[in-house]
């Protein structure tokens, strides 16, 4: 079944029977996007893979993602695929003022190779540091023990982020 409206959303649902997935792609209206979205969050065997807008250009806060990113990249700041996972959970935490919250992994995995990101992470990279890393941003615990170098390093990719996302998108209003 096939919705024409302005959002494109994937959806993966897990058959209990057959322990299958099954992958369906709705297009559907931006009035009733939050609707569908809410609705399938309540079901524990759907998992939102990806969103995306269908548009042509990119948003002005999707090029300057990917714009700080390659910063980052450019800089040796972003070092490991895993380092990505900062980002990911400073975002999902709201600490990165102007980016949404991603839906899942798979979701902001997806949207780095959208915006053509140079060798983005698989999701694995990113799902180990999350369950690894608790509590809020800058006071982050891990599970394993790092060097405090390691741990200054960390929270450091997230402000050099924040910082380079927030005057690129200053400065392109």
């Amino acid at each position: 079944m096939v919705f024409h409206g302005t959002k494109r959303f994937t959806s993966t649902h897990i058959s209990q029977n057959l322990e299958t997935m099954k992958q369906i792609v709705v297009n559907i209206q931006d009035s009733a996007y939050d609707c569908l979205v809410g609705m399938l969050n309540l079901c524990q065997q759907v998992e939102v893979v990806s969103t995306e807008e269908l548009q042509g250009a990119l948003s002005d806060v999707d090029e300057c993602f990917a714009k700080a990113i390659k910063v980052l990249q450019d800089e040796r700041v972003i070092r490991n695929q895993y380092d990505y996972a900062f980002i990911y959970m400073a975002i999902q935490e709201g600490v990165i003022s102007g980016m949404e919250p991603f839906y899942s992994v798979p979701s902001f995995t997806a949207y780095l190779k959208d915006l053509k990101i140079a060798n983005p992470p698989c999701n694995s990279s990113i799902k180990f540091i999350c369950k690894q890393t608790q509590g809020d941003f800058p006071d982050w615990i891990y599970d394993e023990p790092i060097d405090p170098n390691e741990e200054r390093r960390r929270r450091n990719i997230v402000f050099r982020f924040s910082s380079a996302f927030s005057r690129l998108l200053r400065n392109s209003v």
